[in-house]
């Protein structure tokens, strides 16, 4: 058996006996779905979701420090998720974040050091997705390369499709993929006004750091069309989240 789908069998057997056996569990006995699993579905949720709040905010308050050496250490000891069987590639996971905050302070060898120091070959797609992500973050805050860096935006938005096992996930980090690609769009001269309207759409209910390449894009819009008070709405939000990453706040 090739060594790749050797890994694969060995990573993902023990999870699907165990989701076959809650299975057969729930025929014999269908009250378990009302006393336990559905109870715990709703307060697995809401733990989720403070969770990810919590974790927005304790990174959003170090994204304000002078440098990124605070918001960097956030994603060390929170994530000890290394050769997890259940997420696989956590690591990697830890360096795509880590290297958009150092694009965000502008420090962009460091940010695709992070990117490139992984072997993603045996990982999902969506891996490969996320390194092109970072690379097109590092472009475009460098304004450097777009045409290319906007081809990589649509290339990953392809790739951007989460495994069967968890593919619930799927919708919000597209919508972010899509995001990339309509602000690369706006940095090649080609947004016409949906391209705007779904992207101010997008700002609203987007998470961190894709909401700040959202500003970022949305004021550079704004702002080559004369749109000066809602380019300077974009500004104060980025002056107020992220003080001292000059690249975002360079329109």
């Amino acid at each position: 058996m090739d060594q790749k789908y050797r890994k694969l069998l060995l990573r993902w057997t023990i999870p699907a006996l165990l989701v076959l056996f809650f299975l057969i569990k729930v025929i014999n006995e269908p009250q378990i779905l009302v006393t336990y699993v559905i109870p715990g579905l709703i307060i697995g949720l809401v733990i989720y979701f403070f969770i990810i709040g919590q974790a927005e905010s304790i990174v959003k308050r170090r994204l304000r420090q002078p440098t990124p050496h605070k918001a960097l250490r956030y994603y060390e000891p929170t994530l000890q998720l290394k050769d997890s069987p259940v997420i696989p590639g956590s690591d990697f996971i830890q360096s795509y974040y880590k290297s958009l905050i150092l694009c965000f302070y502008g420090e962009y060898e460091s940010a695709l050091g992070e990117l490139n120091q992984h072997d993603l070959s045996d990982l999902p797609k969506i891996y490969e997705a996320m390194r092109l992500n970072g690379i097109v973050v590092s472009k475009y805050l460098q304004k450097i390369d777009l045409k290319n860096a906007l081809s990589s935006a649509r290339e990953s938005l392809l790739l951007s499709k989460y495994p069967k096992l968890v593919s619930g996930q799927k919708k919000i980090p597209r919508n972010n993929y899509e995001a990339y690609v309509e602000i690369g769009e706006i940095l090649n001269g080609m947004a016409d006004e949906n391209t705007i309207i779904r992207l101010e759409r997008r700002f609203s209910r987007a998470t961190l750091f894709p909401k700040l390449m959202i500003a970022w894009g949305l004021g550079r819009y704004y702002q080559s069309n004369g749109e000066k008070k809602k380019a300077e709405e974009m500004r104060r939000f980025l002056e107020k989240t992220v003080p001292f990453c000059d690249p975002l706040r360079d329109f």
